[in-house]
Protein backbone atom coordinates (compact mmCIF):
# COMPACT_ATOMS: atom_id res chain seq x y z
CA UNK A 1 0.00 0.00 0.00
CA UNK A 2 1.18 3.26 -0.98
CA UNK A 3 2.65 5.66 1.95
CA UNK A 4 -0.41 8.30 3.03
CA UNK A 5 -3.19 5.80 1.67
CA UNK A 6 -5.89 4.98 3.75
CA UNK A 7 -8.18 2.32 2.71
CA UNK A 8 -11.57 1.75 4.82
CA UNK A 9 -12.22 -1.35 6.55
CA UNK A 10 -15.11 -3.27 5.83
CA UNK A 11 -18.67 -1.74 6.77
CA UNK A 12 -20.04 -4.48 10.04
CA UNK A 13 -21.36 -7.28 9.19
CA UNK A 14 -24.93 -7.21 9.12
CA UNK A 15 -26.10 -10.46 10.78
CA UNK A 16 -29.60 -9.74 11.83
CA UNK A 17 -30.39 -9.26 8.95
CA UNK A 18 -33.16 -11.10 6.47
CA UNK A 19 -30.59 -11.82 4.17
CA UNK A 20 -27.15 -12.95 6.27
CA UNK A 21 -26.12 -15.46 4.59
CA UNK A 22 -25.99 -13.11 1.36
CA UNK A 23 -24.28 -10.69 4.00
CA UNK A 24 -21.94 -13.04 4.99
CA UNK A 25 -20.65 -13.50 1.78
CA UNK A 26 -20.40 -9.72 0.83
CA UNK A 27 -18.56 -9.32 3.91
CA UNK A 28 -16.28 -12.24 3.83
CA UNK A 29 -14.86 -11.09 0.11
CA UNK A 30 -14.26 -7.52 1.45
CA UNK A 31 -12.43 -9.08 4.64
CA UNK A 32 -10.19 -11.00 2.43
CA UNK A 33 -9.68 -8.49 0.03
CA UNK A 34 -9.06 -5.76 3.17
CA UNK A 35 -6.40 -8.43 4.27
CA UNK A 36 -4.59 -8.73 1.43
CA UNK A 37 -4.80 -4.69 0.62
CA UNK A 38 -3.58 -3.30 3.74
CA UNK A 39 -1.19 -6.30 3.98
CA UNK A 40 -2.81 -7.67 7.12
CA UNK A 41 -2.35 -10.76 5.99
CA UNK A 42 1.43 -10.81 6.84
CA UNK A 43 0.57 -9.58 10.88
CA UNK A 44 0.91 -11.75 13.27
CA UNK A 45 -2.39 -13.20 14.10
CA UNK A 46 -3.40 -11.10 17.65
CA UNK A 47 -3.48 -8.39 15.68
CA UNK A 48 -5.32 -9.95 12.74
CA UNK A 49 -7.99 -11.31 15.46
CA UNK A 50 -8.34 -8.05 16.79
CA UNK A 51 -8.86 -5.90 13.48
CA UNK A 52 -11.70 -8.53 12.55
CA UNK A 53 -13.54 -8.59 16.28
CA UNK A 54 -13.70 -4.48 15.53
CA UNK A 55 -14.24 -4.50 11.67
CA UNK A 56 -16.53 -7.15 12.33
CA UNK A 57 -19.59 -5.16 14.53
CA UNK A 58 -20.68 -5.14 17.33
CA UNK A 59 -23.76 -7.93 17.22
CA UNK A 60 -21.59 -10.32 14.91
CA UNK A 61 -19.49 -9.85 18.57
CA UNK A 62 -21.83 -11.11 20.23
CA UNK A 63 -22.80 -13.45 18.42
CA UNK A 64 -19.30 -14.85 18.29
CA UNK A 65 -19.42 -14.46 22.07
CA UNK A 66 -22.19 -17.36 22.05
CA UNK A 67 -20.02 -19.94 20.26
CA UNK A 68 -18.90 -22.49 23.28
CA UNK A 69 -18.70 -26.07 21.01
CA UNK A 70 -14.97 -25.27 20.30
CA UNK A 71 -12.80 -28.46 19.61
CA UNK A 72 -9.91 -27.02 21.74
CA UNK A 73 -8.81 -24.62 24.03
CA UNK A 74 -7.98 -21.16 22.24
CA UNK A 75 -9.82 -22.08 18.81
CA UNK A 76 -11.98 -19.38 19.78
CA UNK A 77 -9.03 -16.82 19.16
CA UNK A 78 -7.81 -18.30 15.89
CA UNK A 79 -8.89 -16.11 13.04
CA UNK A 80 -9.72 -18.97 10.76
CA UNK A 81 -12.03 -21.23 12.96
CA UNK A 82 -13.88 -17.82 14.17
CA UNK A 83 -14.58 -16.95 10.29
CA UNK A 84 -15.61 -20.65 10.09
CA UNK A 85 -18.19 -20.46 12.38
CA UNK A 86 -19.88 -17.25 11.72
CA UNK A 87 -19.93 -18.49 8.12
CA UNK A 88 -22.25 -21.65 9.38
CA UNK A 89 -24.38 -19.41 11.70
CA UNK A 90 -24.77 -17.10 8.69
CA UNK A 91 -25.90 -19.89 6.14
CA UNK A 92 -28.42 -21.70 8.62
CA UNK A 93 -30.00 -17.95 8.86
CA UNK A 94 -31.34 -17.90 5.50
CA UNK A 95 -34.87 -16.91 4.78
CA UNK A 96 -35.46 -19.05 1.60
CA UNK A 97 -39.09 -18.26 0.83
CA UNK A 98 -38.06 -14.35 1.35
CA UNK A 99 -35.52 -15.12 -0.94
CA UNK A 100 -37.93 -16.39 -3.84
CA UNK A 101 -40.47 -13.70 -2.59
CA UNK A 102 -37.68 -10.89 -3.56
CA UNK A 103 -36.99 -12.87 -7.43
CA UNK A 104 -40.55 -12.53 -8.02
CA UNK A 105 -40.98 -9.36 -7.23
CA UNK A 106 -37.85 -7.81 -9.04
CA UNK A 107 -38.64 -5.69 -12.16
CA UNK A 108 -36.70 -3.72 -14.26
CA UNK A 109 -35.71 -0.57 -13.13
CA UNK A 110 -36.00 2.34 -15.38
CA UNK A 111 -32.47 3.01 -17.48
CA UNK A 112 -31.70 -0.39 -16.35
CA UNK A 113 -29.92 -2.44 -19.16
CA UNK A 114 -31.96 -5.93 -20.41
CA UNK A 115 -27.84 -7.73 -18.99
CA UNK A 116 -28.13 -5.80 -15.87
CA UNK A 117 -31.82 -6.75 -15.08
CA UNK A 118 -30.73 -10.28 -15.68
CA UNK A 119 -27.19 -9.73 -13.54
CA UNK A 120 -29.63 -8.89 -10.78
CA UNK A 121 -31.97 -11.45 -11.26
CA UNK A 122 -29.56 -14.51 -11.55
CA UNK A 123 -27.95 -13.28 -8.57
CA UNK A 124 -31.01 -13.51 -6.64
CA UNK A 125 -31.64 -16.60 -7.81
CA UNK A 126 -28.66 -18.16 -5.60
CA UNK A 127 -30.26 -18.17 -2.28
CA UNK A 128 -33.54 -19.36 -3.65
CA UNK A 129 -32.99 -23.03 -3.30
CA UNK A 130 -34.90 -23.41 -6.79
CA UNK A 131 -33.51 -27.18 -7.34
CA UNK A 132 -35.65 -28.41 -4.35
CA UNK A 133 -38.63 -26.41 -5.56
CA UNK A 134 -42.08 -28.59 -4.59
CA UNK A 135 -45.86 -28.39 -4.27
CA UNK A 136 -45.36 -27.45 -0.59
CA UNK A 137 -42.94 -24.96 -1.60
CA UNK A 138 -45.15 -23.10 -4.33
CA UNK A 139 -47.74 -22.96 -1.69
CA UNK A 140 -45.78 -21.52 0.29
CA UNK A 141 -44.15 -18.53 -1.77
CA UNK A 142 -48.06 -18.09 -3.16
CA UNK A 143 -49.06 -17.31 0.62
CA UNK A 144 -46.41 -14.65 0.54
CA UNK A 145 -47.58 -12.97 -2.49
CA UNK A 146 -51.00 -12.61 -1.07
CA UNK A 147 -50.37 -11.83 2.22
CA UNK A 148 -50.55 -7.85 1.94
CA UNK A 149 -48.65 -7.49 5.76
CA UNK A 150 -44.95 -6.69 4.67
CA UNK A 151 -43.72 -8.15 8.35
CA UNK A 152 -45.02 -10.94 8.08
CA UNK A 153 -43.99 -11.93 4.54
CA UNK A 154 -40.54 -11.10 6.26
CA UNK A 155 -41.40 -13.78 8.94
CA UNK A 156 -42.83 -16.52 6.76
Amino acid sequence: MAPGYYLPPPAPLEIHDHNTAEKWKKFRLAWENYTLATGLNKKVQPVKEATLMTVIGEDAREVCSTFTDWAEEGNDQKIALVLKKLGEYCKTHKNIPFERYCFNRCVQDPGETYDQYRTALRKLTEGCNFEVINPETILCDRLLFGICDNKVKRDC
